[in-house]
């Protein structure tokens, strides 16, 4: 039809050849699974409404479970360290990741829990994984820390994005669609994978580029680290064409209102059906507990899958971090 795209990387290999490419339309990418976007009067409805979990949620007195720590920096053991939302060190086959970091407040949001050791202590970073360009997951007021730190760190991240990034940024990203495997890694497969989610960091930019998740593997661990996402179809798939995964890493809250949430973000039970359906032999739970993102109350996505694991709903381990806990691979 008229107007659609099917684009890729050409320079990139595909890990499932039989996907023709993200579609596009009009410049804007579309999702390969029924599109959710919350509207504008979605928006006004879910601000101007009231919670009815608001004391409850006020008066909540969890809190993510902190670790000073920057022995894990020091060791070349193959580990994963949470820093808070959905940005980890992961150390793989001597390789050093981190995954979307945003270290600092993001506008009205302040961090409930800062990270573990002084921004500056990550060195010798060889890859930085960006999901999309929303900004609790790009945040280029700690990307300037690290690539000034390590001036020769990799990028990598999906179409649409390098734009984005100031200009003697750019000769060190590299861009991929959905199931396309990056270049540059050594040692280590990182490929790009799909997610049931949206891009905009304005008003107008709306879906300008891709969102997605991530792949990593030595040939031995596989890890999944999912972004930002709904559920999809894209957990059995990944499975079918990867195999089952070692950890996956999953968002977990900003699901309330179901009404503004539900087509973008997984909630605890659906987070739990799509570590299943990913094969998964550890849970690690993400985007929760570091910004107040919605209307949930801050501990309820942990206590909902503790509750879930202690009636047997799930028999692979779930293992929730504290920020700078190390857990070894």
């Amino acid at each position: 039809m008229k107007n659609y795209q099917l684009v890729n990387n050409p320079k990139l290999e595909s890990i499932y050849p039989e996907y023709p490419g993200n579609t596009m339309f009009k410049k804007r990418y579309i999702g390969d699974e029924s599109r959710y976007l919350p509207s504008w009067g979605t928006l006004a409805k879910w601000l101007f409404s009231f919670n009815p979990q608001f004391r409850e949620k006020r008066y909540d007195t969890f809190q993510v479970p902190f670790h000073e720590n920057e022995n894990f920096l020091q060791t070349a053991k193959d580990q994963i360290v949470w820093l808070g939302h959905a940005s980890f060190f992961i150390q793989l086959n001597g390789k050093r990741i981190i995954t979307d970091p945003c270290w600092f407040n993001i506008f009205t949001k302040s961090r409930k829990v800062a990270i573990p050791c002084k921004a500056a202590s990550f060195v010798n970073i060889d890859y930085i994984l960006i999901s999309h360009a929303h900004r609790d997951h790009l945040d280029f007021k700690t990307l300037k820390i690290i690539i000034k730190n390590n001036p020769k760190v990799q990028i990598l991240t999906g179409l649409g994005m390098t734009k984005l990034f100031p200009k003697a940024w750019r000769e060190n990203i590299q861009e991929a669609g959905w199931y396309q495997k990056y270049n540059w890694p050594q040692g280590i497969d990182i490929s790009y994978l799909p997610a049931q989610h949206w891009n905009r960091r304005g008003i107008w930019d709306l879906d300008l580029q891709l969102w997605g998740s991530f792949f990593i593997t030595d040939g031995n661990k596989k890890i999944y680290f999912g972004g930002d996402t709904a559920s999809g179809k894209h957990f059995d798939e990944a499975r079918r064409i990867l195999g089952n995964m070692d950890i996956s890493i999953l968002p977990v809250g900003a699901y309330k209102p179901a009404y503004m949430m539900r087509g973008v973000h997984l909630n605890p039970n659906e987070s739990i059906m799509a570590a299943k359906f990913l094969g998964a032999k550890t849970l690690i739970p993400m985007h929760y507990g570091t910004y107040s993102l919605s209307d949930e109350p801050i501990g309820e996505p942990i206590r909902l899958i503790q509750k879930a694991k202690e009636a047997g709903h799930f028999n692979f381990d779930f293992r929730p971090l504290g920020i700078g806990e190390v857990l070894e691979l």
